[in-house]
């Protein structure tokens, strides 16, 4: 195993534990093949390209909002998953 790869998977379990947090109840994993986020939410599974992302997606699901679509319903106030 490459330094490299220990790095980088030191990185998404730092990544998964705040996810996780934030989003309790929520699987959440890092697929090592597609190098995607994913969810498990409510029967639904999203797909994001960076933590940040898939938040995003979690928040927009919860909301009943398009995943897969731009939605012009955001949540009320600041939220850091939110672009």
């Amino acid at each position: 195993m490459s330094d490299t790869y220990r790095q980088d998977a030191a990185a998404w379990q730092r990544e998964l534990a705040a996810l996780e947090r934030d989003f309790p109840g929520v699987q959440v994993w890092f697929g090592c093949y597609t190098r995607r986020w994913w969810a498990l939410y409510a029967g639904r599974l999203l797909e994001g390209r960076t933590p940040a992302h898939i938040g995003e997606q979690i928040v927009r699901a919860r909301q009943g909002a398009d995943v897969h679509g731009a939605d012009p319903r955001l949540p009320e106030g600041p939220h850091r998953y939110m672009s």
